[in-house]
């Protein structure tokens, strides 16, 4: 909590002397009582003390062997952000050029600047066309700040919010307990650049490394010109997608999609599907395709005096929809002028010898169907309703395999 100044002082000539000032911040003093000096009083919207300089020297020097070389204050009261005061207010008039600097500060072994606020702003910088702060540094950080909300705040509505640059290590470092950099720009939050090194690195010990946001476009872009576009490392999820319309959109470089997953879990993916480990010294595996998405079961069951019950496992009967219908095909292992399916059901087919025949010997069968998916409830054009069938009979005494 800043207190008042307090002054004892004795009017003499054109100013005021005063003996003794102190200010104090947070419990600390700022200024202590010092010997005597003198200063000037005035009422004018100019400055009271001015110094000028036609030759390339300093318009006023302040130093002090012990204590601060200048101390400035405003006691003006401002009421919104446009009607603010300065303690110190350094400017540049130059008409052309870029590299004057309106405030410089330079120290051999301390802080260039140093900045602190009890309640508002530490250090505020604003620029109409060029860089509002930069800072450099030789051997160590160009910029340094500390926060209990943010340690460093930039904003830009053309340009670059915070720019770091080094020839070194870090361009930027931020460390926080919520975040340790955080930017918002019209146009890019946070911007990385490395000649050799990593762009943007973040960790984190609990919470996230890296979160992005965006309001209308992509939350994170990544490319690279000669190498990985984004590498991901996890101990148990390597990446996770959210979306209820496509969690998952794979791309070539023109942006023709390659493989993608809709928000029902649906894969598509544009090429062959093969197996990339070798079951054999140059042997690839690929997987059927088909027009429509089908679940698949095959099996061998045994024929009875010309006829079978076939009843599909339970994982296969609980995720087909029957009434979409689905097609058997069916294989003998034995000497017969052929099978034909007598019905189809939920559970199962039935079987039968053709021309009434009474064989009994394995036959081999591949049912096709389609699953329980929304996205093509009509049955197929060719199949028969399950529904229509008539009920499934009881099924039949189980029948001893003939001996080969």
């Amino acid at each position: 909590m800043m207190k008042p100044a307090s002054f004892t002082s004795v009017a003499v000539g054109f100013g005021i002397v005063v003996t003794g000032y102190v200010l104090v911040v947070d419990g600390r003093a700022i200024g202590a009582s010092i010997v005597p000096f003198i200063t000037t009083s005035c009422s004018s919207s100019g400055p009271c003390i001015g110094g000028a300089n036609s030759s390339s020297g300093a318009g006023v020097l302040a130093s002090s062997a012990n204590g601060r070389g200048l101390f400035a204050f405003t006691k003006h009261v401002s009421t919104t952000s446009t009607t603010g005061s300065y303690g110190v207010l350094g400017q540049d008039a130059s008409a052309s050029g870029s590299y004057d600097s309106g405030v410089y500060g330079l120290s051999v072994r301390g802080t260039g600047v140093s900045a602190m606020s009890t309640s508002g702003t530490g250090v505020s910088a604003t620029s109409t066309n060029s860089i509002a702060l930069n800072a450099n540094s030789t051997n160590y950080l160009g910029v340094y700040a500390t926060g209990p909300s943010y340690a460093v705040y930039g904003s830009s509505s053309t340009g670059y919010g915070v720019v770091g640059v080094t020839g070194g290590i870090t361009g930027v470092y931020g460390s926080g307990a919520s975040y340790g950099t955080y930017g918002t720009s019209g146009k890019y939050g946070v911007y990385g650049s490395s000649s050799g090194g990593t762009a943007v690195y973040a960790s984190s010990t609990n919470g996230f490394a890296l979160e992005a946001h965006t309001g209308g476009k992509v939350g994170a872009y990544v490319t690279n010109g000669n190498g990985n576009g984004a590498d991901v490392t996890g101990t148990y999820v390597g990446v996770v997608a959210r979306s209820n319309t496509f969690p998952l959109v794979l791309t070539n470089a023109s942006g023709g999609n390659l493989f993608y997953v809709d928000g029902s879990g649906n894969v598509y993916y544009h090429g062959s599907l093969q197996s990339f480990v070798e079951r054999a010294p140059g042997v690839r595996l690929y997987n059927p395709r088909s027009m429509t998405p089908a679940i698949e079961e095959t099996g061998t069951a045994h024929l009875g005096f010309g006829r079978a019950n076939v009843y599909f496992s339970a994982n296969f009967a609980r995720a087909i929809d029957a009434r979409r219908g689905y097609q058997v095909f069916l294989t003998p292992d034995g000497d017969t002028r052929g099978l034909y399916v007598q019905g189809k059901y939920a559970r199962g087919f039935i079987v039968h010898e053709v021309g009434g025949g009474r064989g009994s010997f394995d036959f081999d069968y591949r049912v096709y169907a389609r699953g329980t998916e929304p996205e093509a409830a009509q049955a197929e054009p060719n199949a028969r309703s399950i529904v229509s069938t008539p009920a499934e009979p009881p099924a039949f005494p189980v029948l001893h395999r003939s001996k080969p």
